[in-house]
């Protein structure tokens, strides 16, 4: 497994993304699980899956939809955001 970034990702994807002039728009069809667990130093995180629908759409309107499942962990605010670049990946 290596890990690659959701800025990787896009950077990589981009420039492919401008030259065919397609754009991608999510979608937060569904929160699958929320909950706030305790780590081993008796902290708190919050564990959340969501399932993603994203649109690809082409210039001329035609498109091409994926739904994927995203899953995070954050300690502060941020794990809806961190379901949606892992989906996105």
């Amino acid at each position: 497994y290596k890990y690659r970034g959701v800025d990787q990702v896009l950077n990589t994807l981009h420039p492919l993304f401008a030259k065919h002039k397609v754009f991608a728009v999510p979608e937060v069809l569904e929160i699958l699980n929320r909950e706030w667990r305790t780590t081993t130093n008796g902290g708190t995180v919050v564990y959340q899956t969501a399932k993603v629908r994203y649109t690809f759409y082409a210039e001329d309107g035609t498109n091409v939809s994926a739904v994927v499942i995203g899953e995070a962990m954050d300690s502060s605010d941020k794990a809806s955001n961190k379901c949606m670049s892992v989906a996105y990946k």
